[in-house]
């Protein structure tokens, strides 16, 4: 869970002030007993470098850590959230157009219960690694939640959110050889307030046509 991440971080961040302010301490001292007084303030000002380096560096961690999902390494679906806030403000700015996939893996609960959990573990990094490599640095993706995923691009309408869907599904097939169901929509093209519902609609729609054609066949 975040908040034992965030105490183990907030340990280890103060055993190394501890450890620096010790030896500060023992700067001081030697500093006074050997009339080392005029270059003091340097020893000041690095040894707040290094309190400072830590803190930033912890402080990154942390942040780093609030929005990512920590077994895929992508956004989580609360940072995912913030920034479609933040697309629909500057699409509403620009008048440009923006899309959201959202991306399920079919029967991935067959693989949990064939293989094991560990096993599903391993497809959804190589699922997340496959969304990250076919994306743009401007694109967002982040797991929704389960073995769901979901991918912001901005300035993409409705026909390249269609191919960039596709796309990323063959990729997966390719990597994995799992198959998955595809759902998008675009703005201004669909109400803002209904983006998200309308790509998961259609994602589940893909996956029920799929489900039919393969009954069919069987």
């Amino acid at each position: 869970m975040l908040w034992r991440r965030e105490a183990a971080l907030g340990c280890l961040l103060g055993a190394v002030l501890g450890t620096a302010f010790h030896a500060g301490q023992r700067l001081i001292e030697l500093g006074t007993q050997r009339d080392l007084t005029p270059f003091m303030p340097f020893v000041y000002i690095a040894l707040l470098a290094v309190v400072g380096g830590v803190g930033g560096s912890f402080w990154a961690n942390l942040r780093e850590q609030a929005i990512t999902d920590s077994l895929t390494g992508l956004y989580n679906r609360r940072y995912f959230q913030q920034e479609f806030q933040r697309e629909i403000a500057r699409s509403r700015r620009t008048g440009s157009p923006f899309s959201v996939l959202i991306l399920d893996l079919d029967d991935f609960k067959s693989i949990n219960d064939r293989f094991g959990h560990q096993e599903g573990d391993r497809v959804l990094r190589r699922v997340a690694d496959t969304l990250r490599r076919g994306c743009r640095a401007v694109d967002v993706v982040a797991r929704w939640g389960g073995e769901e995923f979901a991918v912001l691009l901005p300035d993409i309408g409705a026909e390249g959110a269609q191919q960039a869907g596709a796309r990323l599904a063959e990729a997966v097939l390719a990597a994995t050889g799992v198959t998955m169901s595809v759902g998008w929509a675009t703005a201004p093209d669909d109400p803002d307030a209904e983006l998200l519902d309308k790509a998961d609609r259609r994602m589940y729609e893909h996956k029920r046509a799929k489900g039919m054609r393969k009954a069919r066949m069987g």
